[in-house]
């Protein structure tokens, strides 16, 4: 399916704009801090000897290239242990077969639900030392990093990009008079040593998919089938991974062609220009009909695109 070259400039420039997406060819997942069994007592529960124990506060030393900070909590009541959050094992398994990082992987991360709220801050280290002598409640001196912290919340998955190396605090803050808690946290960096320019690479798929349209026409499937693969393992866009489908059922591979657009179709209609898109791969089925004549098992890859369409 070949595109207009204004429309492939209009769909890099709105992917970067909008879609905030993150090649690479090193991703790799870090555990920066893991946490578990954070004991806090409210002010009823504290003795004198013991000191403040309804603050904690622990250091996150972000690693160098991070390109998305993610920690997750969650709680249980007095001293019963939380659930595991298992936060990098989810990520890792998330990543292994993606090239994008984008608000889709994160979105699919789950974090047990909780059972005490209580207040998170993130600071730098200019605030650490004001939240931790309560500044905050005498003269108003403070500040925290909105994005990163939460106010009554007994649980959630916090997820910040464009991090620089350094360090960060986030701080427990438990207020309730009466009660205790205890808290699981996983903190990890998603960080990549080699990434490529976003519109480098989505020149690059662009390139490999126009090489398997040509193979197409010149009725090579198997080479058109190796080309769509090859430029969507660079960049998943949605019509590409519709053309490694139509490749398929020309190669008499209708079941297969049919999982293939099923999952580009998917993709299609989290991607700009979907309407458009979608009619182009109906033209290019009515297109293989022509050429070749009866193909096996096209009609219910018709019919998914036309329910896609209504």
């Amino acid at each position: 399916m070949r595109l207009s070259t204004a429309l492939v400039l209009a769909f890099i420039v709105f992917s970067v704009q909008l879609y905030a997406q993150v090649l690479t060819t090193d991703v790799k997942v870090e555990e920066v801090l893991v946490k578990e069994s954070i004991y806090l007592k409210g002010p009823f529960h504290q003795s004198i000897n013991a000191g403040i124990q309804n603050r904690k506060i622990f250091e996150i030393d972000i690693p160098k290239n991070t390109i998305y900070l993610l920690y997750g909590y969650t709680t249980a009541s007095g001293n019963t242990k939380p659930e595991s959050l298992n936060l990098k094992s989810q990520i890792t398994k998330a990543t292994r077969t993606r090239k994008i990082i984008d608000s889709d992987l994160f979105s699919n991360l789950m974090v047990p639900a909780g059972k005490v709220e209580f207040n998170l801050y993130l600071v730098d280290e200019s605030n650490r030392d004001k939240f931790l002598n309560f500044q905050q409640f005498m003269d108003g001196d403070y500040r925290y990093i909105t994005e990163g912290s939460r106010l009554d919340k007994s649980h959630d998955l916090i997820v910040l990009d464009n991090q620089t190396e350094g360090a960060l605090f986030l701080i427990f803050d438990f207020v309730n008079k009466t009660r205790s808690m205890n808290a699981n946290l996983e903190v990890v960096a998603i960080t990549d040593s080699s990434s490529k320019n976003l519109e480098t690479l989505q020149l690059e798929a662009l390139n490999l998919a126009e090489k398997g349209e040509l193979a197409f026409d010149k009725q090579e499937f198997a080479k058109a089938l190796d080309y769509s693969q090859r430029s969507f393992e660079v960049y998943q866009l949605g019509w590409v991974q519709a053309n490694i489908g139509l490749a398929e059922l020309a190669l008499d591979n209708p079941n297969k062609a049919l999982e293939t657009y099923k999952e580009s179709v998917q993709l299609i209609m989290r991607q700009p220009n979907s309407v458009y898109i979608l009619e182009k791969l109906d033209k290019d089925l009515k297109t293989l009909k022509q050429t070749r004549g009866a193909i096996n098992g096209i009609e219910p890859i018709e019919r998914l695109i036309a329910l896609f369409r209504e």
